[in-house]
């Protein structure tokens, strides 16, 4: 997301070896990909913008279904990783820093009110590398809007940002936090910490911090409580398969919060990658993110709703196969989804560009 792709040439050997230093043919400011060199010595190309965004689709979440159109809720060129309140007023997102040019990923986490529009910044970064990205913010905005948690700097210190512009604090310190989800009541936090990947949580006000949940074999990720407070949902990604085979876990909680060792229930996992479980307000449904039918497309599983286990198969709640908006144009680390009373927004990556042709001296194949 955060290079310039250009095309370039290399003289070769008929073997395919490397026989020079590679040269560059174009600079233009679009990201130039799919390069195919014709018989004739004419090199086309497609030079595409990249813009993403936070996109709303309207709906009924506790009956997963449909209202209206996706509408796009900020302009980009680059706001990812977006969280609502439960009432769909409030957003926390990271954005690219205003006026800066996309040279290298610059982020600041930002709020943003719905109902008027205002936008508050909240804290910046630059960073370089994008892995360092996914624990250097990931903002989480409270159920009820009124706090927004987000990690910073290369220790993952979590920090606290009072809606409306107050300052930020810090609540924990070198943790290489990737935050995840608050508590119903406000006072608790999950998160993963980078060393191990173990779920962990923290008592917002004391500080306090305490594993949550392992389990053997996996990388823990994307928790969020379930809104009746009995279950948490959990991604499990192969820990030897670098983060594919993920697939999502309902987790049932005992009376005093703490997750039970046995009793998980899995949602049907045909595919490599299941990712970022949801929970409708009244916890009947999860909606998530899949690449089951080729595409990242949106899913929804219905639960039972005294065991939570799941009822039936999956079902497609909304496909994005088209390549020009899409899942799959903002990048895996990047793209998160939340779920409000009302819709449920996403990332969405939009592609719009032209081809070019461009004539090229064959290359010397001395």
């Amino acid at each position: 997301m955060t290079m310039r792709l250009v095309s370039g040439k290399m003289p070769v050997s008929p073997s395919g070896a490397s026989r020079g230093a590679a040269q560059r043919l174009t600079s233009g400011t679009a990201m130039e990909v799919s390069p195919v060199l014709t018989p004739g010595g004419d090199l086309i190309f497609a030079g595409v913008n990249p813009n993403t965004a936070v996109w709303a689709l309207p709906m009924d979440p506790n009956r997963a279904q449909i209202t209206g159109e996706p509408k796009r809720l900020t302009d980009g060129p680059l706001d990812i990783m977006p969280s609502i309140s439960l009432d769909g007023e409030k957003l926390a997102v990271a954005s690219n820093w205003r006026g800066e040019p996309r040279r290298d990923l610059r982020v600041q986490i930002q709020t943003k009110d719905l109902v008027t529009g205002k936008d508050t910044s909240i804290a910046n970064f630059e960073i370089i590398e994008n892995l360092e990205l996914y624990f250097k913010g990931h903002p989480q905005i409270s159920h009820d809007g009124l706090l927004t948690a987000y990690a910073a700097n290369e220790k993952g210190d979590i920090y606290v940002a009072p809606f409306g512009g107050d300052s930020p604090y810090k609540v924990a310190s070198n943790e290489r936090a990737i935050v995840w989800d608050w508590s119903f009541d406000h006072k608790r936090l999950l998160y993963t910490n980078a060393r191990d990947r173990s779920l962990n949580q923290l008592d917002v006000s004391s500080g306090r911090k305490s594993l949550f949940l392992r389990k053997a074999g996996y990388n823990l990720f994307q928790s969020k409580f379930a809104p009746d407070g009995r279950e948490v949902a959990v991604i499990g990604c192969d820990a030897q398969r670098l983060g594919m085979e993920c697939r999502i876990f309902i987790v049932p909680l005992k009376a005093d919060g703490s997750p039970e060792t046995e009793g998980w229930a899995e949602i049907d996992h045909p595919s490599p990658w299941d990712d970022k479980p949801r929970w409708s307000p009244d916890s009947s449904t999860i909606y998530f993110v899949s690449d089951r039918d080729g595409h990242f497309c949106l899913w929804s599983q219905a639960l039972d709703r005294e065991t939570k286990r799941p009822k039936g198969k999956p079902t497609p709640l909304y496909h994005f196969h088209n390549s020009r908006l899409a899942m799959i144009n903002v990048g895996i680390v990047f793209l998160e989804i939340d779920v409000a009373r009302d819709k449920i927004i996403m990332g969405l990556g939009e592609l719009t560009g032209n081809i070019w042709r461009l004539g090229v001296k064959p290359t010397d194949r001395r």
